[in-house]
């Protein structure tokens, strides 16, 4: 259409003709300048998204190599997890991939330390809290977690991820201000925090716990015969092997002076009886060389609905006294 309309002016009109031409080339023109325009827009883009791969390739290495990152399925299965994740607990991705995560805490799925999370998971609602991990070489490191369920585009938990820190710095420093100076096992403000924790578990899942107060019969005597010294010894000897012989779920204190407290998880009054007694053996067989066999007197209580810290201690602390005054060398329980 354009060739025949110049043809024609071409003809008839040289004046025309050089209007239309010129005309047809400023549309050129605009239409190559525009041209170009877009083209250096879209070349500007694509150097923004590229720098912005970059960026994103950068950050997700450092994610992956120094964030403690993990994903699993509705079964608690690992889907996925960080470099970082495998270097810090020393399995690779292989081993971990389809694997429980119970396994870098050495539990078994089903144990009840799971039940508030999974509670509050299926909920859709967050967890933090701070978890014993184990490396595949066996050692122990602690990590404060937060565990966040996973959702589809329709809302449904399809599975749940993790971020977690490295604490173990952190809970060796805690470890040592919550250890008794001379006995190196619980102190009494440790206690106290863990018998509050206690009887919230048992008020919110009504499993079975008991409260065991022990002391050393007649100490002061052996002080006075012995020393101070040797007296600190016993005391460090006794809290060593008790120590060696309660589970990893029970909590023992040094309570103060030569008496010590004991917290036993899922346990009812007659195993807690067994305990003690296994306990008292084992005291009055140890050769502390001094001549002497030294003995306990225990007192035992069980958890009730309304106890709190003042009136447990208080009731087991009666058992105790009560052992004291019927000769010594006794277990009484309620």
């Amino acid at each position: 259409m354009q060739l025949s309309i110049v043809f024609y002016f071409f003809n008839n009109n040289n004046t025309s003709f050089l209007i239309i031409s010129t005309s047809s080339y400023l549309l050129v023109l605009y239409v190559y300048l525009k041209r170009n325009k877009v083209l250096k827009k879209l070349d500007n883009a694509l150097k923004e998204i590229n720098s912005q791969q970059i960026l994103i390739e950068k950050e997700y290495k450092i994610i992956q190599n120094y964030t403690l990152y993990s994903k699993m399925n509705l079964s608690w299965e690992i889907t996925d997890v960080s470099d970082g994740f495998t270097q810090l607990c020393g399995y690779s991705k292989d081993e971990l991939l389809g694997k429980k995560h119970s396994l870098i805490h050495r539990l078994e799925p089903t144990d009840p330390i799971y039940t508030p999370i999974k509670e509050t998971l299926l909920k859709n609602h967050s967890f933090e809290g701070e978890f014993r991990n184990f490396k595949k070489n066996g050692q122990k490191f602690w990590t404060r977690t937060q565990v966040m369920p996973e959702t589809n585009k329709n809302g449904k938990i399809i599975g749940f991820i993790t971020f977690s820190q490295d604490i173990s710095n952190e809970r060796n420093i805690q470890k040592h201000a919550q250890k008794d100076e001379l006995t190196k096992i619980y102190n009494r403000k440790k206690f106290n925090e863990e018998l509050s924790y206690a009887l919230n578990l048992y008020k919110r899942y009504k499993d079975d716990t008991s409260l065991v107060l022990f002391d050393i019969d007649n100490f002061k005597a052996i002080n006075d015969v012995h020393g101070h010294l040797v007296g600190d010894e016993i005391l460090v000897k006794l809290a060593s092997i008790v120590d060696e012989n309660v589970r990893d779920c029970d909590i023992f204190a040094r309570w103060g002076g030569e008496e010590f407290a004991l917290i036993l998880q899922k346990t009812d009054k007659e195993n807690a009886l067994l305990s003690a007694k296994k306990i008292r053996e084992i005291i009055i067989n140890y050769d502390f060389n001094i001549g002497q066999t030294i003995t306990c007197s225990f007192g035992i209580t069980n958890f009730r609905e309304k106890d709190n810290k003042t009136n447990i201690m208080k009731r087991v602390d009666d058992m105790l006294y009560k052992a004291k005054k019927e000769g010594r060398d006794k277990i009484i329980y309620e």
